[in-house]
């Protein structure tokens, strides 16, 4: 959400500092987000309206839950920049902040179709439990950083049907908004890598 565009600016300054090369493409979820004020590229809701499960999850979470509504756009969005020109894309929440050299996390997906970032917890019982079941709770791998290559649409599809299914916070279901869901990509579907930095994301 437009609340966001100064994280944005911070993120995309990192990015610069790293890689002159970097293209940072951003959804912006509200209003309509003017492009001279920013060197990244900005787009609305427009952009990803024609996307079979746009409407559907836009009337279930854009009036209840601003949060739900955009965490549940992110594989719409990097489904339409695959199909349109990009080959690699890697989804960041804005508040991530790059200090080094991020290539190494695009060449991982000449030979990956996905990437993905674990929770790194301390899990010791039983003085740490807490540890335990925030992992349980709200997945192995952090939503906050997700990459993928041309080859991945099928598996984005996938966890977009999720987040239309239900982006919810439900314990007792065993749900943590569209977060949970990654559990399942090494599973369902094959060239998922688990990144072993534990700097990333």
């Amino acid at each position: 959400s437009s609340d966001y565009l100064p994280f944005v600016k911070v993120l995309h300054s990192s990015l610069q500092r790293m890689n002159k090369e970097s293209h940072l493409q951003v959804l912006v979820i509200d209003g309509n987000p003017v492009q001279a004020d920013y060197l990244c590229r900005l787009y609305s809701l427009k952009t990803i309206e024609k996307h079979r499960l746009f409407k559907e999850i836009e009337r279930k979470y854009a009036h209840t839950s601003l949060n739900h509504f955009r965490w549940a756009l992110k594989p719409l969005f990097m489904n339409y920049l695959l199909n349109n020109g990009f080959t690699k894309v890697i989804f960041t929440d804005p508040d991530l902040y790059f200090t080094s050299d991020h290539s190494f996390l695009f060449e991982e997906l000449d030979r990956y179709n996905i990437s993905l970032t674990p929770h790194w917890p301390a899990i010791r019982l039983p003085e740490d439990e807490d540890s335990l079941f925030s992992v349980i709770r709200g997945g192995l791998f952090n939503a906050g950083f997700i990459a993928a290559n041309t080859k991945a649409i099928t598996a984005l599809d996938w966890w977009a049907e999720m987040c239309h299914f239900k982006t919810e916070d439900n314990p007792e279901s065993g749900l943590f908004v569209d977060q949970k869901y990654l559990d399942f990509f090494p599973v369902q579907f094959s060239g998922v890598k688990i990144i072993k930095h534990q700097g990333c994301n």
